[in-house]
């Protein structure tokens, strides 16, 4: 069932899989800028990097990603999308906040840990949630 499905949607996991690769390491490195460079606090800096990189990863994702399925329009879009980012900021806080201040690390391993779960959940949130529109004969997947 699980390989069925990602066979039935191999080329937009695939284009997801880019999209979050080059918004994680755009996350890392607005993060380092602002938390190494400028001295930020770690929360704000990790917020700032997070809410900017939200803005190039709806884009990428509308536009490159679900691209087939962009029939739903960016006012019936970004409020779904925001009920995903709100989760997803809880869940990247959440995951600074047990790397910081429970168990000492480098704040720089909160990220990688936040977007193993987040990544694990959006792919499947985005393509039935937040761009999906459905049309009599559409079947779903890729192909």
């Amino acid at each position: 069932m699980i390989v069925e499905y990602i066979l039935k949607n191999s080329v937009s996991l695939t284009r997801f899989i880019g999209v979050g690769l080059f918004t994680f390491f755009l996350n890392n490195l607005l993060f380092y800028c602002f938390y190494s460079l400028l001295g930020m606090e770690y929360r704000f800096a990790i917020s700032i990097a997070y809410w900017l990189v939200v803005i190039v990863h709806f884009y990428l994702n509308r536009s490159f990603t679900f691209s087939k399925l962009a029939g739903r329009s960016v006012a019936e879009a970004v409020p779904r999308y925001a009920v995903l980012l709100l989760v997803n900021y809880c869940i990247s806080l959440g995951s600074a906040l047990f790397v910081f201040d429970l168990i000492h690390a480098n704040p720089f391993y909160a990220i990688p840990i936040a977007t193993f779960f987040t990544a694990s959940t959006s792919f499947f949130a985005m393509n039935h949630f937040v761009f999906f529109v459905k049309f009599k004969d559409y079947r779903g997947g890729d192909k």
